[in-house]
């Protein structure tokens, strides 16, 4: 929480980065600092080493502590899978300074669990809907119901989240509007372009990357020759 805040202060990454690249140690002593090295990359918008930071640190340790808690504080194990800053919901941010213990436990779709996690009060399913995580979802369905403490978030009702699947779910709820969105290939869009205008997003982006309002086949042209995505989402513009 502490390194993203200082990166949209506009603060100065690279002391940070040089300190830990500086005091890195090798197994699982160091994985701790491997993982904050990675973060930091990510937030330097250098995603190549962030990931394989990452990758380093959990070949060495799956479980990484952050305690803001006395003795009896709420202690939150939060269940994740490896990526970047938007593969996982980003519970420390939310906690920060109300005396959270949050250990965050990395699963992947080839790894089983654990045979034992750390003693919690709560439990949070933090992966969030993608290509890449609907697999370790779908393993982790139903998942709550046998769990020995209460959980949040269930991973059948995340795999809902998706784009292309969201609107179905809440169309028509009272006082809401919200456009159908269409998962389409390249070939897709060439052959029988929605109608115009739209927005288009590459499969997978987030926070606006990539994602533009087409009002012409023109345009419609130019995006797909700029955007090398094979899927994109496509919905009608709504000028709200």
């Amino acid at each position: 929480a502490a390194f993203v805040r200082h990166a949209f202060e506009g603060g100065d990454l690279a002391p940070l980065i040089q300190e830990r690249l500086a005091s890195l140690r090798p197994g699982p002593a160091g994985a701790a600092g491997l993982m904050e090295l990675g973060t930091l990359f990510q937030l330097a918008s250098d995603r190549v080493r962030a990931l394989e930071c990452q990758r380093l640190a959990l070949s060495a340790e799956r479980l990484y502590r952050w305690s803001q808690a006395g003795s009896d504080g709420l202690k939150v194990l939060m269940l994740v899978t490896a990526g970047d800053l938007m593969t996982n919901t980003p519970l420390e941010l939310m906690v920060e300074g109300r005396g959270v213990e949050v250990v965050r436990l990395f699963l992947d779709a080839s790894s089983p669990m654990p045979d034992a996690v750390p003693d919690h009060d709560l439990a949070v399913m933090a992966v969030s809907e993608s290509d890449e995580t609907r697999p370790i979802l779908e393993q982790l369905v139903g998942i709550e119901a046998r769990w020995p403490r209460p959980m949040l978030n269930r991973a059948d009702q995340v795999l809902e989240l998706a784009r292309d699947r969201l609107y179905h779910r809440i169309e028509g709820a009272p006082g809401l509007v919200i456009p159908p969105t269409f998962r389409m290939a390249r070939a897709e869009l060439v052959a029988s372009p929605p109608d115009l205008p739209m927005i288009l997003r590459p499969v997978g982006s987030h926070a606006g990357k990539a994602l533009e309002k087409i009002d012409t086949p023109e345009a419609l042209a130019a995006y797909l020759a700029a955007e090398p995505a094979e899927r994109l989402y496509a919905s009608p513009f709504v000028d709200y």
